[in-house]
């Protein structure tokens, strides 16, 4: 198994993350194939079509969707290649701002967005469509799809991807063992610390309410 690691770079890369995507990204060698595949100051959709083709020239079997604004474990690609014959498996990450829902969502019949609530904790959950940057795609299973891969026509380019996939019958992971720290509001989310972070939030904007 060869894994592209794709990351696209637009913007700033804080001190805190890139630390920690060069930890793991050593550790990770130590047991991986991996090569490096990067875009930067593109469109997102343009910049996921470039890191797939990318990999694919580089005879790669699987890329791992890495975004900046992420706090990886160490155990993350481990973990998600238990899953390496399902079309994506990614991370448990919750929405960087309230109410820090976890990103995870099933399609209903007009093909809109049910953003399902996520309970489990220490499995493996299927869903319709998963979080990106914290995401192994298996390019066995994208190439048997139409390019470009990423588009974004109505839903968000990623989002097309994964009813893409299901269209095709295939399955989407995710891995509630792996959890992502997402950066934006203090403290970093995490999925451990969301629920609290929820309770937080609504008893601050009911005393605001209460003081008004």
């Amino acid at each position: 198994m060869r894994i592209a690691l794709g990351i696209h770079i637009e913007g700033v890369v804080l001190p805190r993350v890139y630390l920690n995507h060069v930890s793991v990204m050593l550790k990770w060698a130590k047991t991986h194939d991996l090569v490096l595949c990067g875009t930067t100051r593109t469109k997102v959709a343009s910049a996921r079509n470039r890191i797939v083709d990318s990999a694919i020239e580089q005879d790669c079997s699987h890329v791992l969707f890495i975004d900046i604004d992420h706090i990886l474990p160490d155990n993350m690609l481990d973990l998600l290649v238990e899953n390496a014959d399902a079309a994506m498996v990614s991370g448990l990450v919750c929405k960087r701002q309230f109410p820090y829902d976890a990103v995870a969502f099933n399609f209903l019949p007009d093909k809109s967005l049910d953003e399902t609530i996520v309970k489990e904790r220490g499995e493996v959950i299927e869903r319709d469509a998963c979080a990106m940057g914290c995401t192994l795609v298996n390019l066995e299973m994208i190439r048997k799809l139409d390019k470009p891969y990423f588009f974004d026509a109505r839903l968000r380019s990623d989002l097309n991807l994964c009813l893409s996939f299901r269209n095709q019958g295939f399955r989407i992971l995710i891995d509630t063992r792996v959890e992502i720290g997402h950066l934006g509001d203090e403290p970093i989310i995490t999925p451990t610390n969301a629920e609290m972070l929820r309770k937080v939030y609504l008893e601050a904007l009911s005393n605001e309410k209460i003081c008004d």
